[in-house]
């Protein structure tokens, strides 16, 4: 009777050891499956954000010089004057006052009729 009962004992628990081995077997496979698939995809993120964090770096370092070559390097037409060349293409005249400055030389015009021929020579002198 020993030796009848203890035959399905073995035969279950051999049978429970292969079903749990090949269940670890399915679950390794799974997970080097998924080490495989996420490591490259991990990797090319992280490719990516180190050449963006480098393009930012070297963007700000063009910015740094552009603002250093600014300072150091005397230019002889301020900033703002080149500015208002690009707006107005009249580099004594600002936006702004221009309407000032019409009325400005109306005035004159109205006051003095050799004034403002002088101012006016004087002005497109300088």
């Amino acid at each position: 009777m020993k030796l009848k009962t203890s035959r399905p004992r073995h035969a279950a628990l051999l049978v429970l050891v292969l079903i749990l081995v090949l269940i670890l077997i399915l679950i390794l496979i799974l997970i080097l499956l998924l080490v495989l698939v996420l490591v490259p995809i991990l990797v090319l993120v992280l490719i990516l954000v180190l050449v963006l964090i480098l393009v930012l770096i070297l963007v700000l370092i063009l910015v740094l010089v552009l603002i250093l070559v600014l300072i150091l390097v005397p230019i002889p037409v301020p900033i703002s004057v080149l500015i208002l060349v690009s707006f107005t293409g009249d580099p004594r005249v600002p936006l702004p006052s221009r309407d000032l400055y019409d009325l400005c030389i109306r005035a004159v015009e109205l006051l003095s009729p050799e004034r403002s021929a002088h101012s006016c020579s004087d002005r497109s002198s300088g």
